[in-house]
């Protein structure tokens, strides 16, 4: 009986927590009309609701995404909030205003939107954001370096397939085609299936509920059950909670004695001298010489 009274206070601040964070959409709109600093203002607040809930193992910052395309070193687009490995992860340029992840150091990014919407070709419509992530998706490699051999300083560099980066949507509130729960979940399920390599880990949408796509194995997985979405608009912020935790729980971790290859990004290789140490017969002709001289 105590676990469930204590589950329904959660509950609770999980609600209380989803009108807290439109009541800061209010107070930004009513204040702010510049369009960019509106948006600087939504992504602060969204960046403070994932802190509040995440473990101090996730980094969260803005910027860019470093990976290994076809033809070398690549960049991803610009991503709102890139959740990445505080722990043994970091950036590979830090500037003042956006950072740059590489891809060995990235679980997951979240999208941040004023107004959700869906059927329209705007950066904030539901297919955008799934276009986004096709080719978000790509991004697949990871280059590590590990001991081995035998020697504590020989390694071997590791180029690994691994999963997706997660990904989700925080919008401050939805369109009217995205109410009720229902609708928001229907029309991801019909955006996903016309945009066909998207995939959403979650997305919270204000005044409507949280929806997320179901995870299928596309190599035994009918044709049927592509695309499904689930959907709700009860604690839609706790619904979020708990599914990027459970996501980002559930990301593979490189081993512990696997080190990224930073290096590879830099693509540069010093033009190197080699020197060895001089004989003490060079040591005597050279005394030789500074005497005769001096």
């Amino acid at each position: 009986m105590k676990g469930r009274h204590s589950g329904l206070q959660f509950s609770e601040l999980g609600r209380i927590e989803g009108a807290l964070l439109d009541a800061r959409l209010r107070a930004a709109r009513a204040s702010i009309t510049h369009a960019g600093e509106k948006g600087r203002a939504l992504e602060h607040e969204a960046r403070a609701l994932l802190r509040s809930f995440l473990p101090a193992e996730y980094g969260l910052s803005t910027g860019f995404v470093a990976y290994h395309g076809p033809t070398g070193p690549a960049m991803s687009k610009q991503l709102d909030i890139i959740i990445f490995d505080a722990i043994r992860g970091g950036p590979l340029v830090s500037l003042q205003t956006c950072d740059v992840f590489p891809i060995e150091s990235v679980y997951g990014y979240v999208e941040v939107k004023a107004t959700l919407t869906s059927g329209g070709k705007g950066d904030s419509s539901l297919e955008h954001c799934l276009r986004d992530n096709a080719q978000l998706r790509k991004m697949r490699e990871r280059h590590f370096r590990s001991v081995g051999g035998g020697s504590p300083v020989q390694t071997e560099e590791l180029r690994l397939p691994w999963l997706s980066i997660r990904a989700y949507i925080i919008a401050f509130e939805a369109s009217k085609s995205l109410h009720p729960a229902k609708k928001l979940g229907q029309q991801l399920a019909n955006a996903a299936k016309r945009v066909k390599e998207g995939h959403l880990h979650g997305v919270y949408a204000g005044g409507s509920g949280f929806a997320a796509m179901r995870a299928i194995n596309p190599k035994t997985a009918a044709p049927k059950d592509w695309y499904h979405a689930f959907a709700t608009g009860d604690h839609s912020i706790l619904a979020f909670k708990t599914g990027m935790l459970r996501g980002l729980a559930s990301f593979p971790r490189a081993p512990a004695n696997y080190t990224p290859t930073l290096e590879s990004y830099f693509d540069f290789e010093p033009s190197l001298a080699r020197y060895a140490p001089e004989s003490a017969e060079d040591d005597d002709m050279r005394a030789a010489i500074l005497d005769s001289v001096s």
